[in-house]
């Protein structure tokens, strides 16, 4: 049986800025949306594209939390590129699931 609820529910824990938040699996809509905010990344808006995406992906969480663009401004590089991966990780490991 092909169980979609298990890649559905799968989630990461993220700690960050004082709380805990359980980080969804990226669905086809979230990817939609994250390249619609990459849409005309430059040198430029480097960071403000990969802080919009931060932001997607936080907001894309099991407790409903909604993450400010602002207060995420203070995390560093390093953490955001640190998310994005683990997310993207998220999606490989369903890639090479041979359920």
């Amino acid at each position: 049986m092909l169980d979609l609820d298990k890649y559905m529910l799968k989630t990461l824990e993220v700690a960050m800025l004082g709380s805990v938040v359980h980080v969804k699996q990226p669905s086809v809509l979230l990817y939609e949306q994250i390249t619609a905010a990459e849409k005309g990344l430059n040198s430029k808006n480097l960071m403000d594209k990969r802080l919009d995406v931060v932001k997607l992906m936080l907001d894309n969480n099991m407790e409903g939390k909604v993450f400010e663009k602002e207060s995420l401004k203070t995390l560093s590089r390093s953490a955001m590129e640190c998310l994005i991966s683990a997310v993207s990780t998220l999606r490989a490991e369903v890639e090479n699931d041979p359920n």
